[in-house]
């Protein structure tokens, strides 16, 4: 298609060209969602600056899970990794199995925003807090009983696989393979060594 001004789109073909008004709405929709799903299942999405519309291309998310992480992420800061997609307000263990391989988190983008906060926060406290609800108890001051209570994570640690492609049920297995062709690796070298030595 070729964009000559806005919302006059041609499509070359067989028949000629034809304004984007003449193409069935249906099948131009279900076209462009196909295209962007492609590129979503090869790409990811960084699930720290995509959109809610982009989070629904996602395998295992749906409008409502979409909504629920960008209301996640705007209370709680970006995620630091794909651990903390469980606790996102309707995405359960099967929605989580299909989208995480999908979502990326970007390692630099966290980088940025922590220095940011740092740096806003600078006099304040020492280190990067992330906003976070995660560890806190809501009682309630009538009863004094708990309400709720969220699972703490004494640090959250970036994950550097989770910038890939790899699921995580992948993790134990792609870890072993890179200890082992780091192993590989140094063994090679050694070996190099011991070889420029003797002669």
């Amino acid at each position: 298609m070729h964009e000559t001004q806005p919302g006059f789109c041609l499509e070359g073909g067989k028949g000629g060209w034809r304004l984007e008004h003449d193409v069935s709405q249906t099948l131009l929709k279900a076209t462009l969602d196909s295209v962007v799903e492609e590129c979503v299942s090869f790409v990811g999405v960084d699930i720290n600056i995509c959109s809610e519309v982009l989070l629904r291309h996602i395998a295992g998310l749906n409008a409502n899970r979409a909504k629920n992480i960008i209301e996640w992420r705007e209370k709680n800061g970006p995620f630091i990794n794909r651990e903390q997609l469980k606790k996102v307000k309707g995405l359960g263990p099967k929605s989580f199995q299909q989208c995480a391989g999908f979502i990326r988190v970007n390692q630099d983008y966290i980088r940025t925003f922590c220095s940011h906060q740092q740096t806003e926060s600078a006099g304040k406290m020492q280190g990067v807090a992330v906003a976070s609800s995660a560890g806190v108890e809501v009682t309630n001051e009538k009863q004094g009983k708990k309400k709720s209570k969220t699972a703490v994570n004494a640090v959250l640690k970036p994950n550097p696989l989770d910038q890939t492609c790899i699921h995580p049920e992948s993790y134990d297995i792609a870890m072993r393979s890179l200890q082992s062709t780091e192993l590989i690796s140094l063994c090679y070298a050694a070996a190099s060594c011991e070889l420029f030595y003797i002669r």
